[in-house]
């Protein structure tokens, strides 16, 4: 352990000893980054994926998609190391790999009834004016799976202006793993409340009635292999230019476009990921 510590101090103090340009060869940052995705399955597919499902396999003919598939922020982290294969002032090549880990939406989606018929009919006492109450019942299908990922991530990475106090990057990148402790859930929600809707005014005051119901369903997923493809585009700012230790410290911004693809169940599944977005701290040795 000792000889352990020893070495990472040793790496951490040479550079710092560097009185010029001859550093950056290697380089360590950990990000902490929000994903957003998007669930192309509809439910006619959940169905048929979760055949044992007593609440999906119902009759939704009448019911409205809501959510369009969108899944929603979900934090990850991430722990890079990077190494410069090529470099002048202009633009080096580099390659970054390390480990990836965090949640991800596999799947949301959510779909919604609303029926109603003439209940009542109230009278204004100050201008006699007449207000109809339906009695509304309102349903609600929600779906989801949900699973935590880790990963091994590897890109290559083209920045310009890579001494500079700014410097911009692009590249291609890849990213392997598993997908672990992945559930299902449905959520079946159905509930009465009266609507009132006047010529110049509208009130909605809900009453709960005794036919409200909520149904829940949970089920455990086998774990699964998922390969994620993404085009990292980021930029860096260089705290210091001449300062012997703030030089090698660089703040950077990543946003990263990408597609995942997973098997689940032995189904294959493409998830469109809409942007993720990525704050981290970076040293160069």
């Amino acid at each position: 352990m000792k000889k352990l510590i020893t070495i990472l101090l040793l790496a951490f103090c040479i550079p710092l000893l560097s009185q010029n340009q001859d550093f950056g060869k290697l380089d360590f940052s950990m990000a902490i980054g929000v994903q957003s995705s998007f669930n192309s399955l509809n439910l006619q597919e959940y169905q048929t994926k979760y055949p044992e499902s007593e609440i999906l396999n119902r009759d939704y003919s009448n019911f409205s998609r809501q959510n369009y598939g969108y899944n929603g922020d979900i934090t990850s982290l991430q722990f890079l190391f990077g190494y410069q294969l090529k470099s002048n002032d202009r633009i080096e090549n580099r390659l970054r790999m390390g480990i990836s880990y965090g949640g991800f939406s596999i799947g949301t989606s959510s779909y919604f009834n609303t029926t109603s018929h003439a209940y009542d009919t109230l009278t204004s006492s100050r201008t006699n004016e007449e207000f109809y109450v339906d009695s509304v019942y309102s349903e609600n299908l929600d779906i989801r799976s949900n699973a935590q990922q880790v990963g091994l991530d590897l890109s290559y990475i083209f920045r310009a202006n890579p001494y500079g106090r700014w410097s911009f990057y692009t590249g291609i990148g890849v990213e392997l793993g598993v997908n672990f402790n992945t559930k299902f859930e449905a959520n079946y929600y159905g509930g009465s409340y009266y609507q009132s809707e006047g010529t110049y005014s509208y009130y909605n005051f809900e009453e709960t009635q005794n036919s409200s119901v909520f149904e829940q369903e949970i089920y455990d997923i086998d774990d699964s292999f998922y390969t994620k493809l993404y085009v990292p585009i980021g930029i860096n700012f260089r705290i210091a230019k001449n300062n012997n230790f703030w030089k090698h410290v660089l703040i950077y911004s990543e946003f990263r476009p990408a597609i995942q693809f997973s098997n689940i169940e032995n189904n294959s599944q493409i998830d469109p990921i809409l942007g993720f977005a990525i704050l981290g701290l970076r040293y160069q040795f």
